[in-house]
C-alpha cells in the first residue's frame, strides 16, 4: 500500500499528504502543486481538440 506525499515548495522535503505544513520547514503545502503535468496535458488536449474542431467548422461555413 503506498502513501501519497506532497513536497514543499520551499525545502523541496517529501511530506505525507494529510499533514498541512511541512514537517522540515513548517511553511504551508500546497493543495494542487503547480508542476502538475497531469493537469497541463489535460487542458492541451482540451484545447487543441477545440480549436481544431472550430478550424474544420470555418472550412465549411467561411465564404469562398
Amino acid at each position: 500500500m503506498s502513501q501519497q506525499t506532497k513536497k514543499c515548495l520551499y525545502c523541496e522535503v517529501e511530506n505525507d499528504s494529510n499533514n498541512e505544513n511541512c514537517s522540515h520547514c513548517g511553511m504551508a503545502l500546497p493543495i494542487k502543486h503547480p508542476k502538475d503535468k497531469q493537469k497541463n496535458i489535460k487542458f492541451f488536449v482540451k484545447a487543441f481538440w477545440g480549436i481544431a474542431l472550430f478550424c474544420l467548422i470555418m472550412v465549411f461555413f467561411l465564404p469562398r
